[in-house]
Order: C-alpha cells, then structure tokens, then sequence
C-alpha cells in the first residue's frame, strides 16, 4: 500500500535511543488479543474500569502536573480511593502551563522537575494497585520553533498534515518516554497501561484545506480534489494513518509493550452526522471539530486499540445512533479492542444524580453492545471545573456505576455473543445464561454442556463468517 513506502521515511527520523522492554522483567501489564480485547501478560482478561483524574488551575485549564503546584499527597489519596473502590485504569492529562509553554526552552526538551513529577504520579497510581493511561492535547511550543506552515495547510490540521508537526509530537512522546526511564529506572513503565497519543484528535472545518471548496490539495505526492467529499475524507484518512504510524514507532521504540491510540468523538457527538469529508453541516453552524475516523485507524494503522470519547445530552441520548456515526455497531466485528476513556455526566442535563447515574449505567450497556472493553469516567473528583459542572465518580455517581456496584457492565450476553474463556478457548453463550457452544475449529462451533454467562465481566462478537454447526443452543 502507498501510505507504507511514504511513513517510511518518516521512521527513519531519529526519535529517541531504543531502550529494552521494560515489561520482559515479568511485570503484568495490559496487552491485546486478536479478538478485540484487553488481557494481561498471564493471561487474565482485562476489563479497563477507570476514571480521570484532572486538577484544574485558576484559568480552567489542566495543571496536575504543574511541577510547582503539583499535590502528590492528593493524588495519592484519591488513588487510594479509587482502588478501594475497584478501579483499576486512572487516565492522566500531561498538559499544564509550563507543559504548554514549552517550559520557557528554546529547544526541545523536557525539564528534569517535569519528567520527575510525571515519574512520581506514576509510582502513587502503581502502589495502589493502579494502571495509568497518559495523553496530551497541543504539541509544547518549544518543539515546534522555526517551524514553517506549509501553504494550504493551518488550524489543528497543521497536526496530521505538516510532516513536521507529526514528527514533534513523536519526538515528545519519545523524549518523555526515554526520560522517565533514564530518571526512574526501566520498571517506571511497567504500570503504564498505554498512550493515547492526542486527546480528542481532530480538525477544524474553517482550516484550510478544508475551508476551500474548489482545486486540489497534495499529500505525500497524491493529488486530492477538494470539491469532492470522498476525496476529502480520504485526505484526512491518509494523513492520520501515518500520523498513528509515527506515534506508535516513536512510542515503541522505547517501549513496544506500550498499548498505542488516540482518543476521539464520534461524528454525532460533534455535531456531525458522520465523516462527510470535513464539511460544515448548515442545521449544526457551531460544529467546528472534526474529529479522525476510527474505522481507518482501526483498519490500517498502527494504533493498538480505538479510543472514544462519549458524553450524554441528558435522558434519552441515543448512544448506539452517536457510536454508529462512528462506524460502531453492535453489527460491526472491529479486531481491536475498544476503550471509552471519557463519559460523564454533566450535571445540567439531569434532575439529580441518581437520575445521572442510572442514564450512565445506559450508557456502558449500550457501549458493551458496540463491544466497549473499558471505560474512564470523566472524572474521579474534578471540583475545580464549572462549566459545566460534572458528577463526579467519588460521589453518589460513582456508587451507581462503580466496579462494586456494576462489576459487570455486559452481563447481559445475547445469543450470537462470545467471550474467551479462562484458557483462551472461545466460547459462544445464550442470554438465558445457560449453555454455550465452544470453538471447535477454524470454520465450526460445537456444543457443549454447562456454562453460565452471568459471570463474566465483558464480551465482544462472534465473527459474522464464522459457520454454525447448529448444535449450538441453550441447554
């Protein structure tokens, strides 16, 4: 395939010295089956039920990570309040005021007080028994002097469309990634559960190119016409598969235990009836974010899993209807797993929190139909934001959809569904909870006796290909 020859010259790019595993000492962490999801390196399923956790400074914005402002005694306590609770994913925003302005450097690089802060909420989140998802939105200023915006191109699709810009934020994972190990010694990854590369990855529709409607844009030597929508939509296909691509080569050159994705809305929850090729939707004239297309990263890039991001409108939001805009479906076999790294409930949109609770407990069943493998509420116990306000999972919310009060969110297995069983083995169940049909060979199903559904926590779908023998039914 063409994109494969174009990354390669970005690979070649030197983006940090290649460091050994820092998983192969035997420490679990999270790696991913072909079925589409998450086990640990023994084995085990692995069910991500996890929160956010965000501090907010004076200006609305994330400064968890502020060297100077940065409270390890509170994190360290809400982490030992999550793990109580039965969390086991805590997802952390890199992004603060130095983060973001470039830490007053003139070069890339990252400040030996920021690699140590970042070193120490890992270390707290691992004593607790905690996995850790880290991300960053906009790329430090520091790494992005005496760059040049190439003509045509501007907004947040300088990001996937700039080769420079694709390769700076390689480089800060990478430096990031080298500098914690050179600080904190190999194991300090070990309880890193992946990378999410950009949080809420994205375009905006009034950028160019995508504010032309006429001529022809160049990519890596393709010619793309912007009066056509596919053609449009392909652009923007191409440029973030070799945006993951380069993501994950940085990532995995210092580590290639590290899960790798980006998050992003669906369609629907943009403002967007689906991918139209970056166009604006005149009922929608305050949709502005185009978000990157699941399906292609899914498909054909490097990324290890698909990360969603999925917020309620209140009772009655049709979570399959904004999932399906994305390409989801119950219908749909996707071979990578699937995360839902932010859902929340913000509390404009319900009468109280209990009613926000039971529309969050909607929420994961629908999301498990899609084949969801995790979920990280938005968030642990943001006190600082207000607009809008969200519950907050330390709260009554929390208790409504917890890991002790939902242990199993996909409990409710429907004929047709399986899961893998303790030894890898597949298996289909009945809804009734009785009964299944254990994977064979390549091409059948076989029945067999006994069986209970009820105790396991997720599942994802049988291939639509695979060949009944018809024995299979409930017993």
């Amino acid at each position: 395939m063409i994109y494969r020859s174009i990354i390669g010259f970005f690979l070649t790019v030197t983006l940090g010295t290649a460091i050994p595993d820092a998983h192969a000492d035997g420490i679990v962490t999270a790696t991913v089956l072909g079925q589409g999801v998450f086990q640990t390196t023994d084995g085990a399923r692995f069910i991500a039920r996890g929160a956010n956790y965000v501090r907010l400074g004076a200006g609305g914005w994330h400064d968890t990570l502020e060297p100077a402002t940065y409270d390890g005694p509170r994190a360290d306590a809400a982490f030992a309040a999550m793990a109580a609770q039965g969390y086991n994913l805590v997802r952390i925003t890199l992004d603060c005021p130095s983060f973001q302005g470039g830490f007053g450097l003139w070069a890339p690089g990252l400040p030996d007080t920021y690699v140590a802060t970042v070193a120490d909420v890992i270390t707290r989140a691992a004593a607790h028994g905690l996995r850790v998802l880290l991300t960053f939105s906009s790329i430090p200023p520091n790494y992005l002097i005496g760059l040049t915006p190439p003509a045509q191109v501007s907004g947040a699709t300088l990001n996937y469309l700039d080769p420079a810009y694709v390769t700076a934020r390689a480089q800060v994972w990478s430096d990031l990634l080298t500098a914690l190990v050179r600080t904190a010694g190999r194991a300090i990854l070990a309880p890193v559960f992946g990378i999410d590369a950009e949080n809420e990855a994205e375009v905006g529709i009034a950028d160019q190119p995508w504010s032309a409607t006429a001529g022809t844009f160049t990519l890596y030597g393709i010619d793309f016409d912007l009066s056509d929508p596919a053609s449009r939509q392909w652009l923007l296909d191409l440029a973030a598969i070799v945006w993951m691509d380069t993501q994950a080569a940085a990532i995995h050159a210092v580590d290639p235990s590290l899960l790798v994705s980006t998050s992003v809305f669906s369609p629907v929850q943009a403002g967007f009836p689906g991918f139209n090729g970056v166009q604006p939707v005149a009922a929608r004239p305050g949709a502005t974010r185009y978000p990157l297309r699941p399906m292609m990263l899914m498909a054909l890039s490097a990324a290890d899993y698909v990360d969603i991001h999925e917020y309620s409108a209140g009772v009655g939001w049709n979570y399959a209807a904004s999932l399906a805009s994305a390409e989801i479906t119950a219908a749909t076999p996707w071979p990578k797993p699937l995360l839902l790294s932010e859902y929340g409930a913000a509390v404009p949109f319900y009468a109280d929190e209990g009613a926000a609770g039971a529309d969050m407990q909607a929420e994961m069943a629908a999301t498990c139909a899609a084949g969801v493998s995790g979920w990280a509420i938005w968030t642990w116990d943001t006190t600082e934001q207000t607009n809008p306000a969200f519950y907050t999972a330390d709260g009554l919310l929390g208790t409504a959809i917890g890991p002790q009060t939902l242990p199993q969110p996909c409990e409710d297995i429907a004929a047709g569904d399986f899961v893998l069983n303790d030894t890898g083995a597949a298996q289909i169940f009945h809804s009734t909870g009785n009964g299944y049909c254990t994977y064979a060979s390549p091409a059948s199903w076989q029945a067999a006796t006994g069986g209970d559904a009820l105790n396991l926590p997720s599942y994802s779908r049988i291939p639509l290909d695979m060949i009944s023998t018809g024995l299979c039914s409930a017993q």
